[in-house]
């Protein structure tokens, strides 16, 4: 994983993550596995369903949103406690292009904390 961040005016912070095409692939198939626990299809018992079942099932589209919405989180946060960055708002995410044959990339945007900083305060009476 690589990432940028951006300071901006006012506290904006934008932040930049690119995730290689074998960490995306790795996220999708623990998705897969996991949600192949949780899925009930008719002849096959939790979590013993093979995996071209399950995804023709579930349909691709939403197996590649959940692995994006658990890399997001993932790696926002990784990345937040890592830069000590403490958003006011949620961040706004745009998502690039989202394939397992592609790598993985997204640009978080959000207002920081600012650091406030106390003058003499002993002196005021």
């Amino acid at each position: 994983m690589q990432y940028l961040v951006t300071r901006g005016e006012k506290g904006k912070v934008e932040v930049k993550v690119d995730v290689a095409k074998a960490g995306f692939i790795e996220a999708y198939g623990k998705v897969l596995k996991k949600l192949g626990t949780e899925t009930k299809i008719a002849g096959f018992r939790p979590g013993k369903v093979p995996t071209e079942i399950l995804e023709q099932k579930l349909g691709s589209g939403k197996l590649l949103n959940e692995t994006a919405g658990t890399l997001v989180s993932k790696h926002l946060s990784e990345i937040l406690s890592k830069e000590k960055l403490i958003p006011l708002d949620s961040p706004k995410i745009a998502i690039g292009s989202l394939s397992k044959a592609s790598p993985f990339s997204f640009t978080a945007t959000f207002t920081n904390k600012p650091q406030i900083k106390l003058g003499d305060w002993k002196k005021i009476k």
